[in-house]
């Protein structure tokens, strides 16, 4: 553990030389910008990035570069993030799983504390669906019968927690199946090998619309347009499953001040550009109401020990 340290400390001093060689009289950014992402093109985070990449290329005049580090719930992607150069170029779209349900599933060698959010970027809620000839026409009808099989994003993913945490309300059991991906959780239940299903709502939108599935619920603080007549969770009754995806922008924790405070500015303006709330309105995907470094020293640590608890209560962990 003080090896790591001492290595973070002289990775972030390095940074903090560099940034100061390279800024001079503060023009920031004057290279090429790096934005490293935990999962493989596609993917929900990719989309997200490459959104926002475009948007801050439009606001800083500078080249961001999408790099795509798939592998272990965002683990890889931090971890290179973490011991990257704290001078401003290399930055990391940090998943909420990277600091939450990862670390719960096997050790990490990074915490919150080795990074500073500059901005909340991105936020996602669930959707529980089913099929659309399912006798199931709300949450409430999942705990008609003794047991049911659910698809869920991977073991231990907070997809399982939200059905988990209703079953167990219910008095049902579940027993969950992991996918990879939302596209195979959905087509599981499209084809009958699962019950219920549960993905990001923009995804299960696509299939509700097509007439494959139907919603019975989302996540969040209230429901969404493109399901009329879907409560959320907390409506249902079920406040305790409430949870949600989220991303932001982070960078290792010795970048220095100036260029934070420079890059918060150039982040607020590239989530304002007409290319980023466009992408945002297509996809169901919202901006979170939190200040950049709220997600990181308050949000991400909250939202973990929630997991935390809720594993112990649904028997979720290493096996």
């Amino acid at each position: 553990m003080n090896m790591r340290k001492t290595l973070i400390a002289m990775i972030s001093l390095m940074g903090v030389f560099l940034a100061g060689c390279s800024t001079g009289d503060f023009e920031y950014p004057s290279k090429k910008m790096e934005l490293i992402v935990g999962y493989g093109a596609g993917s929900a985070n990719d989309t997200i990035a490459r959104s926002y990449a475009s948007a801050l290329e439009e606001v800083s005049g500078a080249t961001v570069l999408v790099v795509n580090r798939p592998g272990a719930g965002g683990i890889i992607s931090a971890t290179e993030a973490m011991l990257a150069p704290a001078d401003g170029y290399s930055l990391l779209l940090a998943p909420i799983s990277a600091f939450t349900t990862a670390p719960l599933m096997q050790e990490v060698y990074y915490s919150p504390e080795d990074f500073r959010t500059v901005s909340a970027l991105a936020e996602q809620p669930f959707a529980i669906t089913v099929a659309a000839d399912s006798p199931y026409d709300s949450l409430e009808d999942l705990g008609k019968v003794d047991s049911l099989t659910s698809a869920i994003l991977g073991e231990g993913h907070a997809s399982q927690v939200v059905i988990g945490t209703i079953m167990q309300q219910l008095g049902s059991q579940i027993r969950s199946v992991p996918f990879d991906g939302s596209g195979a959780v959905l087509q599981s239940v499209i084809s009958g090998e699962t019950d219920v299903a549960i993905t990001d709502a923009n995804t299960a939108y696509q299939r509700v619309r097509s007439g494959e599935l139907k919603a019975l619920a989302v996540t969040g603080s209230q429901p969404m347009e493109v399901f009329p007549g879907v409560p959320t969770v907390s409506e249902a009754g079920f406040p305790e499953a409430d949870y949600m995806v989220t991303q932001a922008l982070a960078v290792p924790v010795g970048t220095p001040d100036e260029i934070v405070k420079k890059l918060e500015e150039l982040s607020d303006r590239a989530v304002g550009t007409a290319t980023y709330q466009d992408f945002l309105a297509a996809t169901n995907t919202f901006v979170p109401e939190m200040e950049g470094s709220e997600w990181m020293e308050n949000y991400a640590p909250s939202e973990m020990e929630r997991l935390k608890k809720a594993y112990t209560e649904l028997g979720i962990g290493p096996k």
